[in-house]
């Protein structure tokens, strides 16, 4: 037996004799001997690694041990990859007088050491002397502490690469969208001398801060919005022991998948102009089951009908074009307050990272939608009528579908499609 390893990552596979590799990677067997190899993934802290499952000589899956049975030279690979780190946003808020970025990694190691977190945590705070991205180093791949991937690096969240939002605290605790200080531009850069509470010292309302949103996905969950100085606000914790990759998402093997349009919808044409739009860029990027007109759908209200109505909530989950899952909880999908993660990939693979507008039609899906929140049944152009839209790449469903938003009709926003 060959036993080979593979992957960014360390461990060792043994076996009761012969085998430990470690050292020994090759061993001789008796004909037919049943030999049970072991995988361990590497636990010291800047080389934690995770094991990632078997290929060759009849192993698969992702089951640390795997049974091989000798009646031939057998050759086994075990791949192991660097674990991501792990990011949280604090269950607690913070005036912004916390005094600058290495009073708020102190607050970030606290907090990790409270939620019974092992590393080097620093936060997502940046000065003019200390960028964010400067004091995280070579750090990357990041996943929340359920597991779930967030990014690989800040540069891919300055273009809205996030898979799912943090939201969770060092806890546990799911605190959907809250306010988080940043003072950082889109990839962790300093945002300017008018946007750090004066180098987080000013407790004034006359003062502000760049802030992000823990429930929102892409850019927006580092840089959304200024913060008055005068309020409180959360601290987002990253990790910084390794430069390692977010495991890819799990997406499961029955899907549906769901996207937001690159074109826009301007109002008119009813719902079957709307779904025309789905329909047309999920043929052109060859999703899944998509050869069949009418397999995709707006999620749109209408008048007396919700936009959730449109969708079978009987049927697989839907997932994005990165293969992460919209929400797991299918059944409920439609009356959820948040989502599992954003929605804000096109079918084409193209990701809007700012808080786009998106037609909806009413303030949460399972709603019926009346005259004036549909455009009159999505009829008119008339800027003299009215619609509900909300913002893209948010979980938070409210904001998703209205963010208490009501436009004119005839604006070009994108659409939310879902497979049927």
């Amino acid at each position: 037996m060959t036993v080979t390893k593979s992957g960014t990552g360390t461990g060792t596979v043994t076996a009761a004799t012969g085998i430990d590799c470690g050292a020994t990677c090759v061993a001789s067997y008796a004909a037919n001997a049943v030999v049970m190899l072991t995988a361990s993934a590497t636990t010291a802290l800047a080389a934690e690694s995770n094991f990632r499952g078997w290929t060759g000589g009849g192993c698969t899956g992702l089951s640390p041990t795997c049974s091989v049975t000798m009646s031939q030279a057998r050759t086994v690979n075990a791949l192991f990859t660097l674990a991501p780190n792990a990011v949280f946003v604090t269950q607690s808020a913070y005036a912004a007088n916390f005094g600058g970025a290495t009073q708020a990694d102190t607050v970030c190691q606290n907090a990790a050491i409270a939620g019974s977190r092992t590393g080097t945590f620093k936060a997502l705070v940046s000065t003019s002397s200390s960028p964010a991205n400067v004091r995280f180093g070579s750090a990357s791949g990041w996943a929340r502490i359920d597991g779930r991937p967030y990014a690989n690096s800040l540069a891919e969240v300055g273009v809205g690469k996030v898979f799912n939002p943090v939201r969770l605290s060092e806890l546990g605790n799911d605190l959907g969208n809250v306010r988080v200080w940043t003072g950082s531009g889109y990839s962790g850069n300093w945002a300017g001398a008018t946007n750090d509470c004066l180098g987080w010292t000013s407790t004034s309302a006359a003062d502000h801060a760049l802030s992000g949103e823990s429930g929102a996905g892409g850019t927006m969950s580092v840089s959304f919005s200024w913060h008055n100085c005068d309020q409180m606000a959360h601290l987002l914790c990253f990790q910084v022991d390794r430069a390692a990759a977010t495991n890819p998402p799990v997406t499961p093997a029955s899907k549906r998948m769901a996207f937001v349009s690159n074109m826009t919808f301007n109002t008119t044409g009813g719902l079957a102009a709307a779904d025309a739009i789905c329909n047309a860029e999920a043929v052109a990027s060859s999703l899944q089951g998509s050869s069949t007109p009418g397999s995709y759908a707006a999620l749109l209200a209408d008048v007396g009908a919700s936009a959730g109505s449109r969708f079978d909530v009987n049927g697989p989950e839907w997932v994005r074009t990165d293969g992460v899952v919209v929400h797991q909880d299918v059944a409920n999908m439609f009356t959820a307050t948040l989502w599992d993660s954003t929605l804000n990939l096109a079918a084409d693979g193209t990701t809007y990272y700012a808080n786009n507008d998106v037609w909806s039609g009413a303030s949460n899906p399972g709603q019926v939608g009346f005259t004036s929140t549909t455009c009159n049944g999505w009829s008119t152009s008339s800027n003299s009528s009215t619609g509900t839209a909300g913002r893209m790449g948010y979980s938070v469903v409210q904001q998703l579908f209205s963010a208490d938003y009501t436009s004119a009709c005839g604006q070009g926003f994108h659409l939310m499609c879902l497979q049927k």
